[in-house]
């Protein structure tokens, strides 16, 4: 069933029945299974048919416009009927194919050789077997208690967390003001017009204030959605004077490298915000493709090349003041200390940047954009480090660094080449820039900068906050100045009908100082402070179980072996008497200049198409099965072969689709590491993370009893399918995909946590945040179901905060901002089931720099008014109400990678449900101190226990900081489920595809 309806008919149409005819035509013609000798295993080698089809000329699924960011599932009537029958054919293809295997080994049906694969999990898990693992128990695994003081002093804390706060005034009068400001300039060049002339057109202004298409309003939306943006930016130069005002009492002799940095940052902005210059003095190119640095600047990553730089951290909240006029974001500050850039081989970034701008690295030029990338790194890099000045030299003076004229030095040396056009003198240039990074030792500064701060961080006294007072204010250069089209009611110039993009370069952020180069300005302050976290005396100790281990009477491996001859001799060693399902396939098919970008996604395509169908097909009639889907990689982490990787993101794709229904997860071995006892160790810890654990908290005299019987956590998220790069958001269609956890109480003090199941479904994006249907009935399965019957449901999405400082009088829909939090989605959600209680929750993770011992690995923050130094909300919109940390570094060659550790901070909405959920619950929930709200944090901790996916063993055995990452995050199944279309270019989403034909094979109540 197609629950999408008609196609949307601005989105790119896809039509896949000539590639699926193509396959419909091979299946009879191979036979991809077969039982291999020791007839432990059933071989599915679908390579014989991707073998054949990439050879054949296959129509592209979707046009060759290229206006399409992703397409995926979006068919017109005609295609969606073609679809669902070629489907259902490959189906019955493979049905037939597979049930004559069975009838050529004695077996009846597909059933009766699926269960010759078939065994009890400790039978797979043999102690004779390579893969066996013990399932161990995990005795005295302790939490300890945090909180904030006020007056305590640096050398005590445990934790060290730098935190910024972006505050922005008047945002409620902000359009009146962008009026007054417009009309104050019309009147100034309209000032030898006649008072009837200028009246009528200031009344052009006033129609335009309210109007949803006017220049008017695109020049506050772009304020609006962008201002945030740059305020960052200029926060990570604050940043850095922040920690130079307070590192200036230790005239270090290195402070120059930190000054002179935060010297060259400032020169980038001004160079860029010089109104004397116009956009054709910005314009540079090099390999046939050119870039504007005012336009691209204004963008707010622009430093984050930079090998020292302040890292911002995700938004932890973001409130309003009470009436309205102020709009206050939260965030965690850390630094950037030349860390690997893990990408090529893990190198320093200012290795891999250098490497990246030199025109003898041919391996980056094959790179999207290589070229445009070129610019934009040798602009910032040539402002950041060129000099003149050797630290290795006798008579070196540290303080010649402060006066080098580095802009002088780029706007004689560097833009004339840029700007021209030959392109053996730019690579001269590249080459020369890096020559003199080498000669004059640019990597020693950046070292002895490093270390400078490294120290500083380190120290324990508690710095004193400091307020940076700043303005946004907008340009009079993007007002129109012809006196004629003024009068005619035309403000603005082009570029704000032309790009609402190009807008940025006339918005400028400065400190509160006067500009008469402004016609409009929103005061803000930026704040630094440093927040300390000590422990308490408060301890827990509890023991991890695996539950219900002996109970697991069918477990099906599934093996996705690639075919090269090391592997296949492991293979030998290592499966040959573990019985199951394998897939082989060439690993080195997808490495670059083997398959073109059109036989690439044939192969994806049909490999995902084939191994999904070929599983339904084996377990359609069986229940209660857990398949362990083992992966063997020959390539390693630095360098994976290309269809490893593929297979990796597939496995995870198809692990999510069968935890629907079943029980499967997916776990990487590299053949190098097989024989790492701790390596395999962790790895199959991982694989059967998926299992239910149980935890019992300690028996003692002041132990306290579980009150609450049962709480669900529904995880939500969404990953577009189709989609323009230039499109409404509200034409798209998307994927809402996710998992539903249940912690159940077994006695007074023991709990067991386990995947309930996962779900995915495709829907128009403009129904997205309403009424979606999957999350509905997946809430009311839960809630009726007998043994489930769930009342408690922890609801966790993607937090809703936008960047947006909501100037507009004419606001979008506000349901769209809220995302899966939205009023109207969570009323849907508890329609018609009185007594259900459901928390809204939110998380992000900020960085803290640690003691440098602790006495525990997992700490917590529960207490409200201690967490209210994290986020000060005071329309309490927004409440900050647990924080959970993880106090173990990861042991890599680079200490940088573990200088800070992250804390997961957990908030709620407040005062925004009004008619829809009563607050009171939340607040007793999850905001007041009593035994509901004791057990709810006690069980979400107890869930990010159940999701650390190493061996119970050692010491070491902490919380998970993010267990979130399947669903939410840049490495969940939203970037795993993706490869590239026939063009290279356009997205396709697997997860989308997949649960479209698992839709049309078995419809929701078999699924």
């Amino acid at each position: 069933m197609n629950i999408l309806g008609i196609a949307d008919s601005n989105l790119e149409l896809v039509d896949y029945s000539d590639i699926l005819t193509k396959i419909i035509e091979q299946i009879p013609q191979q036979q991809p299974f077969k039982i291999s000798r020791n007839k432990n295993h059933l071989i599915i080698d679908l390579e014989t048919i991707t073998n054949q089809l990439i050879k054949q000329n296959i129509a592209n699924p979707i046009s060759s416009r290229g206006i399409s960011k992703s397409a995926t599932v979006n068919f017109n009537s005609n295609t969606q009927n073609i679809f669902n029958q070629q489907i259902r054919q490959i189906r019955d293809l493979l049905q037939d194919k597979l049930q004559e295997l069975a009838r050529d080994n004695n077996h009846r049906d597909i059933n009766s050789l699926t269960h010759s694969f078939i065994r009890t999990l400790q039978e797979i898990n043999n102690q004779k077997f390579s893969l066996y693992y013990n399932f161990p128990t995990k005795p005295n695994v302790r939490t300890s208690e945090l909180e904030t003081r006020l007056n305590d002093v640096g050398s005590n804390s445990l934790l060290k967390f730098h935190k910024l706060t972006i505050s922005v005034r008047n945002i409620n009068q902000f359009t009146q003001d962008l009026k007054q400001g417009l009309s104050n300039y019309i009147e100034e060049k309209l000032d030898q017009e006649s008072s009837e002339d200028v009246e009528d057109t200031l009344e052009i202004l006033d129609n335009l204030t309210n109007d949803k298409s006017s220049d008017f309003y695109k020049l506050q939306k772009v304020v609006d959605s962008e201002s945030l943006g740059k305020l960052k930016k200029h926060a990570k130069i604050c940043y850095l004077e922040y920690l130079a005002a307070n590192l200036a009492t230790n005239n270090h002799p290195d402070l120059v490298y930190l000054q002179d940095l935060i010297r060259r940052l400032k020169d980038m902005v001004a160079y860029i915000d010089d109104h004397d210059k116009q956009d054709g003095d910005y314009l540079v190119s090099y390999g046939g493709e050119t870039i504007n640095y005012r336009d691209w600047f204004s963008r707010s990553e622009v430093f984050d090349s930079l090998p020292i730089i302040p890292i911002i951290s995700e938004s932890l909240g973001e409130t309003t003041s009470p009436d309205g006029s102020e709009r206050t974001f939260t965030f965690g500050l850390k630094l950037k200390f030349n860390n690997p850039v893990q990408a090529r081989g893990g190198k320093p970034a200012f290795d891999y940047y250098i490497e990246m701008i030199n025109p003898e690295q041919e391996e980056f030029s094959q790179e999207s954009q290589y070229y445009k990338k070129v610019l934009k790194i040798a602009f910032i890099y040539y402002f950041a480090f060129a000099t003149r000045s050797n630290p290795d030299q006798e008579d070196y003076d540290p303080q010649s660094e402060l006066t080098y004229n580095v802009r002088e030095s780029f706007e004689t040396h560097f833009l004339p080449i840029f700007q021209g056009t030959d392109e053996d003198e730019k690579s001269k240039c590249l080459r020369g820039i890096i020559q003199v990074f080498n000669q004059y030792n640019v990597i020693k500064k950046i070292e002895n900068l490093k270390l400078l701060l490294h120290a500083f961080i380190k120290q324990s006294a508690i710095l004193a906050p400091q307020n940076f007072p700043v303005k946004i204010g907008i340009y009079k250069g993007i007002l129109e100045s012809d006196i004629e089209k003024i009068s005619n009611g035309l403000f603005f110039n082009q570029v704000v009908e032309r790009n609402t993009k190009e807008c940025l370069q006339y918005i400028t952020i400065g400190d509160s100082s006067p500009d008469t180069g402004i016609f409009c300005q929103l005061p803000g302050n930026l704040k630094i402070e440093d927040i300390r976290y000590y422990q308490t005396s408060e301890n827990q100790e509890f023991t991890i179980d695996y539950h219900g281990i002996d109970k697991i009477q069918k477990c099906l491996p599934v093996f996705f072996l690639p075919k090269s001859d090391p592997i296949r001799q492991k293979t030998g060693e290592i499966f040959i008497n573990i019985p199951g399902i394998i897939f082989p396939y060439d690993q080195k098919c997808l490495n670059q200049g083997h398959y073109n970008s059109v036989q690439s996604f044939i192969y994806q395509f049909t490999m995902a198409l084939l191994i999904n169908i070929s599983l339904r097909i084996i377990l359609e009639d069986w229940k209660q099965v857990f398949l362990p889907i083992f992966r063997l990689h020959e390539g390693s982490e630095d360098k994976p072969f290309e269809a490893e990787k593929f297979m990796a993101n597939l496995s995870k794709v198809i692990s999510h689709l069968l935890n629907n229904k079943y029980r499967a997860n997916s776990q990487g071995f590299r053949i190098k590491k097989l024989t790492d006892k701790l390596a395999k160790g962790n790895a199959l810890g991982s694989l059967y993370s998926v299992l239910p654990r149980k935890f019992s908290l300690d028996q003692s005299a002041d132990s306290r009893s579980f009150s609450l019987d049962k709480l669900a956590l529904i995880v939500v998220s969404s990953a577009e399918s189709d989609g323009l790069f230039k499109g409404d958001r509200q034409d798209r269609i998307s994927t809402i995909f996710g998992e539903a956890i249940g912690i159940k109480k077994q006695s007074d003090n023991q709990i067991v946590v386990q995947l309930l199941k996962t779900f995915s479904g495709n829907y128009l994006s403009r129904n997205l945040y309403t009424e979606p249907s999957i999350l509905i009935d997946l809430i009311y399965d839960l809630y009726h179901q007998s043994g489930l019957e769930y009342r408690h449901f922890l609801y966790i999405a993607k937090a809703p905060f936008t960047d947006n400082l909501h100037l507009t009088q004419v606001e979008d829909n506000d349901e769209d901002e809220f995302y899966f939090m939205s009023p109207t989605l969570i009323q849907s959600l508890q329609s018609g089931l009185p007594d259900i209680k459901i928390y809204p929750i939110f998380f992000n993770k900020y960085y803290v720099r640690k003691k440098k011992t602790l006495y525990q690995d997992s700490y917590s923050l529960k207490d409200t008014a201690n967490l209210l130094n994290l986020v000060e909300d005071p329309s309490k919109n927004v409440v900050v109400f647990f924080n959970l940390f993880n106090g173990v570094s990861v042991k890599t060659k680079n200490e940088d990678d573990r200088f800070y550790n992250g804390v997961m901070s957990y908030a709620t909405l407040l005062n925004i449900y009004q008619g829809v959920l009563d607050d009171q619950h939340i607040r007793e929930g999850l905001i007041h101190d009593n035994f509901l709200k004791q057990d709810i944090l006690q069980y979400l901790t107890f869930f990010h226990f159940y999701r650390f996916e190493k061996k119970l063993v050692g010491k070491n055995i902490q919380i998970k900081l993010d267990p979130y990452d399947r669903v939410i995050g840049d490495e969940s199944l939203r970037k795993k489920c993706l490869f590239k279309h026939m063009n290279g270019k356009t997205d396709f989403n697997s997860l989308a595809f997949l649960s479209e034909v698992n839709s049309i094979l078995y419809p929701q109540n078999q699924r």
